[in-house]
């Protein structure tokens, strides 16, 4: 009976993580460390952000976007990690401030519809909780990330 149970558990243990042919981690780089996939995107989103007009950076809304990053996604985000969702500290340099802001204020609407949003979610195999942020709030995790990239 111990060698049918253990039979199972290692055939669902293999059905569950599949194979790779190249034995390679996916969207991992030769040197290990994840890359995201690759996507063309030049949607504003949906939602109430139709136009963003970005200057230099505001360090003021830099420091508040930083203290709402790390209340409300250092859980799942790091800037250069892949963690529970993808790293975000090139995301400005990848999507239009517009799309940012809408998909941090409509965020259960985009996901059920924004092609490449949905395609986030069945990578990581997780949504994105809503954090019921503001224009203002938002505005100034965009201005964060916006310093985060420029640091990079």
């Amino acid at each position: 009976m111990k060698l049918f149970f253990y039979i199972i558990t290692a055939s669902l243990i293999y059905i569950g993580c599949g194979t790779r042919e190249d034995n390679e981690p996916e969207n991992n780089n030769a040197s290990g460390n994840y890359t995201e996939p690759q996507y063309e995107i030049n949607s504003v989103g949906i939602g109430p952000v139709e136009k963003v007009e970005l200057g230099s950076i505001n360090q003021d809304l830099v420091q508040q976007g930083e203290q709402i990053f790390n209340s409300k996604c250092i859980a799942c985000h790091t800037l250069e990690e892949k963690r529970l969702g993808p790293p975000l500290g090139n995301v400005t340099q990848k999507l239009r401030p517009e799309f940012i802001m809408n998909y941090l204020l409509n965020t259960n609407e985009m996901q059920e519809k924004d092609e490449y949003l949905k395609s986030l979610v069945k990578e990581y195999n997780i949504i994105m909780p809503d954090q019921n942020l503001n224009e203002s709030e938002a505005r100034s995790v965009l201005e964060f990330l916006r310093s985060a990239a420029q640091n990079q």
